[in-house]
C-alpha cells in the first residue's frame, strides 16, 4: 500500500511553512508516507510594487530551499516531488546544490516537464496553467498545454499538474438557484488540455493530484480507479484509499 500525503498553494514563507505543516499533521494524523507530493504555489505571492522579478526569484528560491529542509526533516524516509505553480518565479530544482542525476536536491525530485520511476510507480507531471490574464508565470495556450500533454508517457501511473483536469475540482464557486429560481452554472477553470490526458491517454493512471483552485481544494475522491487530489490551502492523504496503487 502506497501512503502519500499531498500539499499544494500554501502561498507562505518558510519560517511560518513548519508551524503550519505541524499543524495540519496534528489535524490529519498521518502515518509516515512513501510519497509527499507538492504541486505548487507554495511561496508567498509576488508583490510588483515591492520588488523586481529578479529579488523576487532570489527570494523565493531562499524560501524553498527552507521548505525542502523542513519536509527532508519531517519526512526522512518519503520520497519527496513537487512541480512549480503559477506563482512560482523560480525552479524548485536549486542551481548549485544538484548531485547525483539531474533534478535530484538532498532526496527531493523536480520532475518539472519529465518523469522518475520510483517503485512500482512511473510518476510524470508538469506546470502551467490555462491562459488567465497573462500576469502569471507560465499561462499556456491550449495549443501549448497540448504540446506538454502530449510529452507524458502514456505508462504513467501518478500525475502531478498544478493546474485541474477541466470538470474535476475545479470550481471557483459551485452555482446553484438563485431566489427567482434562476440556474447558475458552476464556473470551472480547468485545463481541457489534462482533462483529455487523464480520461484518454493514460491507460495505467491510478492518481493525479493537483492545486489552484483554492475554493475545491482540500478535496479527493475516486473515479473509475483513478484518485483525484485538489490539496490546495491543504493537505490531503489518501493512506486509506492507496492499496490500488
Amino acid at each position: 500500500m502506497t501512503k502519500i500525503i499531498h500539499i499544494s498553494d500554501w502561498h507562505t514563507t518558510a519560517g511560518k511553512f513548519e508551524q503550519e505543516l505541524e499543524f495540519s499533521l496534528r489535524s490529519t494524523l498521518p502515518a509516515e508516507p512513501d510519497l509527499v507530493l507538492v504541486t505548487g504555489d507554495m511561496i508567498r505571492n509576488w508583490q510588483p510594487h515591492k520588488s523586481t522579478a529578479r529579488w523576487e526569484a532570489d527570494r523565493q528560491r531562499n524560501e524553498w530551499l527552507g521548505m525542502m529542509d523542513i519536509l527532508n526533516r519531517h519526512y526522512p524516509y518519503a520520497e519527496i516531488l513537487a512541480v512549480p505553480g503559477n506563482h512560482d518565479y523560480c525552479h524548485y530544482n536549486i542551481p548549485g546544490i544538484v548531485h547525483g542525476i539531474p533534478g535530484i536536491v538532498h532526496g527531493f525530485d523536480h520532475i518539472d516537464g519529465g518523469n522518475i520511476q520510483i517503485g512500482n510507480h512511473l510518476i510524470s507531471g508538469f506546470r502551467g496553467v490555462p491562459f488567465h490574464c497573462g500576469a502569471w508565470q507560465d499561462e499556456y495556450s491550449d495549443r501549448s498545454l497540448d504540446a506538454l500533454c502530449d510529452l507524458v508517457d502514456p505508462n504513467t501511473t501518478i500525475l502531478m499538474t498544478h493546474a485541474p483536469p477541466y470538470g474535476v475540482l475545479d470550481a471557483v464557486h459551485e452555482g446553484g438557484v438563485t431566489d427567482r429560481g434562476t440556474r447558475i452554472e458552476p464556473r470551472r477553470i480547468g485545463s481541457t488540455s489534462i482533462e483529455t490526458l487523464v480520461h484518454n491517454k493514460l491507460p495505467k493512471l491510478k492518481a493525479h493530484v493537483f492545486g489552484h483552485v483554492h475554493e475545491s481544494g482540500g478535496n479527493s475522491f475516486v473515479n473509475r480507479g483513478v484518485r483525484y487530489s485538489n490539496a490546495a490551502c491543504s493537505l490531503n492523504r489518501s493512506e486509506e484509499h492507496t492499496s490500488e496503487l
